[in-house]
């Protein structure tokens, strides 16, 4: 992170310089898919008929149930509306009683020569495997043929995560018939949908990758700039990207190349409260392999590809998708490219790109998830607790009663301040990863989050008001146990508080406690929007206390947007 006076002297550039480059959201696909949160199905087939044919997706290739009907959970789709890739609906099972028989196999897809489809088309075929997997081979298609594909470095170190090697596979170069094949149904299809599966499985995948990288230096905490520049061949060239790589080293960024990475060492770039900067592309499909990733990717394309918001939705991803009318078409176009471009007011854009960045860093947003173009700044303070004799507040996690004495195994416990209108609403909250419950003596407030209302005092301090009861929080003094209690009708010296305030504090993306505050403030600010249905799936005891305090809060309107999810 760049020194405080350095940031400062940006920011003023940024505040008063007039500057022709603008970075605004992208747009969204007219369908940005669905996400599912229970897994998908498994088929059996007996008598299944198996079609490679002749090239990469084609009018004959296919996997057909013993009647020729295509096998909807074995074929391939894309766009919106879902199309097949080229297979046809029906294969004819006379001719097919011909056909060489296999015995058994298990259906997983296509392993294509293409980093980011062998994700998307092959990974996510693999998630119950370790579950329903004894002898039986893996049934491919791959066009390229395994010896080839296998030489792919990317490749070898995909395979090594999955545990598998050539001789788990079969890729029949004809037409077969088997006896019994199971086919799991795809945690992915492309702009179409994805489950939560397909994360939980990356996830495990990422894991994995990180012990191959265990007593290695890792790039930490830090801002990286994911480069194109020694590609020789893409989608997208930015031809002065060189140039904008020395003003991102300016700003403390760090450039990589993830082609001179292992995918070990791609994958480790999305983890460590990293974010990553780039141009949407197949780097960014690599954020699945990590919880709650965090990105800014610049979008080339008249709308983001959907597949990438479908990721995001189940992935807890906070990775916003913007434009900028920097990019322009370049004067000389590079023929090894779809798109050659140019970067105007190069400078410009590394500034502001670097603004999102460390707003980013150092202020609490809501998680975009894929379900809207970037992600939401909540206005949230967090403060330590003092109590009236100067003692922090903490957390003893056998009771979850708060108290200012000293124990080693007391926890931290933190303030968290939401402005609502003329007053401040505040939540006590435990500091640590997992959120942990807490109650008040003599109160009926318990819960992984306590609502208060502040006051302040005129002396500067505060005092902690409750509105259900019509009491203030005293701290009792050490001598006896300094627990806090609501059980005071007046502002006394033992109802008066010191808040500290956390500077540049905010919990670890993908924790408890981050979506315990994300749910607090998406429900207390009522223009703050949030995926309601990932909430709901994946911590449903959070989604469901805060619903059930909120009702309790009648001075708060319930959020029309929370109806229509």
């Amino acid at each position: 992170m760049l020194p405080h006076i350095i940031y400062g002297m940006l920011s003023f550039l940024l505040e008063n310089m007039e500057r022709s480059a603008v970075i605004e959201k992208a747009r969204f696909p007219a369908h940005p898919g669905t996400n599912f949160y229970s897994d998908p199905e498994i088929f059996i087939f007996e008598d299944a008929i198996y079609v490679p044919g002749l090239n990469h997706f084609d009018n004959l290739m296919g996997v057909f149930t013993r009647e020729g009907y295509l096998i909807p959970q074995a074929a391939f789709y894309h766009h919106s509306p879902s199309l097949l890739k080229g297979q046809p609906g029906w294969t004819d099972p006379v001719i097919a009683q011909s056909y060489p028989v296999l015995e058994t196999a298990i259906f997983a897809g296509h392993i294509h020569d293409q980093y980011g489809h062998f994700i998307t088309e092959f990974i996510s075929r693999l998630w119950s495997i370790k579950d329903i997997r004894t002898t039986e081979k893996l049934l491919v298609r791959c066009a390229r043929g395994l010896d080839e594909v296998f030489t792919f470095q990317w490749a070898i170190e995909l395979f090594d995560l999955l545990g598998l090697t050539k001789d788990d596979f079969i890729c029949p170069d004809r037409p077969i018939q088997v006896r019994n094949l199971i086919v799991p149904a795809p945690a992915f299809a492309e702009q179409g949908y994805c489950y939560r599966r397909m994360a939980e499985y990356c996830h495990e995948l990422g894991d994995r990758a990180m012990q191959k990288l265990e007593g290695k230096n890792l790039l930490k905490n830090k801002n990286i700039y994911v480069s194109r520049s020694q590609l020789v061949c893409g989608t997208v060239k930015i031809d002065n990207e060189l140039a904008l790589e020395s003003y991102m080293r300016a700003l403390d960024f760090e450039i990589v190349y993830p082609e001179k990475l292992s995918v070990y060492e791609q994958i480790s770039l999305f983890r460590h409260n990293n974010i990553v900067v780039g141009i949407v592309g197949s780097a960014f499909h690599t954020s699945i392999f990590t919880p709650a990733p965090r990105g800014v990717a610049f979008n080339m394309k008249s709308a983001v590809d959907a597949n990438f918001l479908m990721m995001d939705g189940i992935n807890e991803a906070s990775i916003d998708y913007v434009q900028s009318d920097s990019f322009i078409d370049a004067e000389e176009r590079d023929g090894n490219y779809y798109e050659t471009k140019t970067i105007k007011n190069i400078e410009d854009f590394a500034i502001k790109a670097f603004s999102i960045v460390e707003k980013k860093r150092n202020l609490f947003f809501i998680p975009n998830m894929g379900k809207f173009p970037v992600s939401s700044h909540v206005d949230i303070k967090f403060y330590d607790v003092r109590s009236h004799d100067g003692r922090i507040v903490k957390l003893d996690p056998r009771t979850g009663h708060l108290s200012s004495a000293e124990d080693d195994l007391f926890k931290k416990v933190i303030l968290a301040v939401i402005p609502n209108g003329k007053n401040k609403k505040a939540y006590f909250i435990s500091g640590e990863e997992n959120a942990i419950n807490i109650k008040i003596l003599q109160t009926p407030l318990s819960g992984l989050s306590v609502p208060i209302d502040l006051i302040e005092n005129e002396e500067g301090n505060h005092s902690f008001f409750i509105p259900e009861t019509r009491h203030y929080i005293c701290a009792l003094p050490i001598s006896h146990g300094g627990w806090l209690q609501g059980t005071s009708l007046e502002i006394l010296p033992w109802e008066k508080f010191g808040l500290e305030e956390k500077i540049n504090f905010s919990p670890t993306t993908g924790s408890q406690i981050a979506r315990l505050c994300a749910l607090i403030a998406a429900i207390t600010q009522n223009n703050q929007p949030f995926n309601a249905d990932f909430y709901l799936n994946q911590t449903p005891e959070i989604f469901s206390e805060i619903m059930n305090m909120k009702n309790k809060m009648i001075s708060l309107s319930y959020p029309s947007y929370l109806i229509n999810e």
